[in-house]
């Protein structure tokens, strides 16, 4: 997991949980930050109903769908995607 962005994140998780709303521009500031601090994030972890709240987005859904035929390759902006069993998990890993 990057600590880098690890404090970000977790106040994601807490306004998740407090609002049930976090959008498609807050996962993108959390990539562009972590581009910005020179991490190249190999793979993007997200908690199930995370990740089906982001797929509700058109943006999201279309770009994950048309990445490949095959759900266990799908990327979002370049990046692996690993759905999680944690709820609501948001986080990158930068090694395999």
């Amino acid at each position: 997991m990057n600590d880098v962005s690890l404090e970000f994140l977790n106040q994601a998780i807490v306004r998740l949980k407090q609002m049930n709303d976090v959008s498609l521009e807050f996962l993108n500031q959390a990539i562009d930050k972590c581009l910005k601090e020179g991490k190249k994030p190999k793979k993007l972890r997200l908690g199930y109903k995370l990740y089906a709240h982001f797929m509700h987005d058109m943006r999201f859904s279309k770009e994950v769908r048309d990445s490949a035929l095959d759900p266990d390759k799908r990327r979002y902006r370049g990046i692996k995607l690993k759905v999680t069993q944690d709820e609501y998990e948001l986080s990158f890993v930068e090694k395999e």
